[in-house]
């Protein structure tokens, strides 16, 4: 996650105010995954060489599937590692580009004086447990979410910083 509040490059003839570019945090580097890998067929060579020696083959079977699923499970989650979303605000313009893991991009170009950010949080066991669970941009009836794949300290990080750009744009503070 990018931020790049007050005075960044110019974008069309416009200073941009604030500049995010929004992505999916991955704990484990393709070069983690490629190791996990490796040491997961070297673990399932073992195991199966160690059951097969001693008649149990059918539990080689269940082995493997379940290496299989493990496999697919991080593969589904690098898929949708691809997606981001980018947010760009000036003081003509509020640009939202969210691009999913398939490709698919929709892009909003909305007027940052009728645009209403708003947050939603949950409630934990205090009031000091609360954490930003939805991130919103309303303008007019339309609703958008910013930052669904963000986790609760990163969205709150995210809406301090957007929501100072925008009273910047709107109130000149």
């Amino acid at each position: 996650m990018d931020f790049h509040p007050a005075g960044a490059s110019p974008d069309r003839h416009e200073n941009i105010i604030f500049q995010a570019r929004l992505e999916p945090y991955r704990s484990l580097s393709p070069k983690g995954f490629s190791v996990l890998n490796i040491l997961l067929l070297f673990l399932g060579l073992s195991v199966t060489f160690i059951f097969i020696s001693t008649g149990a083959w059918l539990i080689t079977a269940f082995f493997w599937a379940a290496i299989a699923l493990l496999y697919l499970a991080f593969l589904a989650n690098y898929r949708s590692a691809k997606e981001y979303e980018i947010i760009l605000l000036s003081r003509n313009s509020l640009n939202i580009q969210q691009v999913t893991s398939s490709g698919k991009c929709k892009e909003y170009k909305l007027n940052p004086f009728w645009s209403k950010f708003s947050i939603q949080k949950d409630v934990g066991e205090t009031e000091a447990d609360m954490t930003v669970s939805h991130i919103y941009i309303r303008h007019r009836k339309l609703q958008i979410e910013i930052g669904r794949f963000l986790n609760p300290d990163e969205k709150e990080r995210f809406s301090v910083h957007f929501q100072h750009a925008l009273n910047i744009v709107k109130f000149g503070r």
